[in-house]
């Protein structure tokens, strides 16, 4: 768990990349904890990104806030960059790449 309060299966204060694998956020709620499957965050003076190709993304949380995705301390959608994966949530467009938006697969 992050000092900031948030979990998350991946938590990146660097620059990462995913392309692909299966990362599913169980937490269950403990107040404070706010489970995200990938939580990216910034320090002062250093760049930070999570860029996204490929992957399946599962946060079990019932609670619909809880998101696939969080921008940690400084850090904002901007920082991410996603432009493939599967995920069970849906995304806001502001965490895609350029030309990419989210999109509900018909099945």
């Amino acid at each position: 768990m992050s000092p900031q309060g948030y979990t998350g299966a991946i938590f990146n204060y660097g620059n990462a990349a995913i392309t692909g694998g299966e990362f599913i956020c169980s937490a269950s709620y403990v107040k404070w904890a706010h489970p995200q499957c990938v939580a990216t965050g910034v320090v002062d003076g250093y760049t930070s990104s999570t860029k996204i190709t490929g992957g399946t993304f599962t946060n079990t949380f019932k609670d619909t806030a809880q998101n696939i995705f969080h921008g940690a301390g400084k850090a904002i959608s901007d920082n991410f960059e996603v432009s493939g994966g599967t995920f069970n949530k849906s995304i806001s467009e502001g965490y895609c790449a350029d030309g990419f938006i989210p999109h509900q697969e018909r099945g």
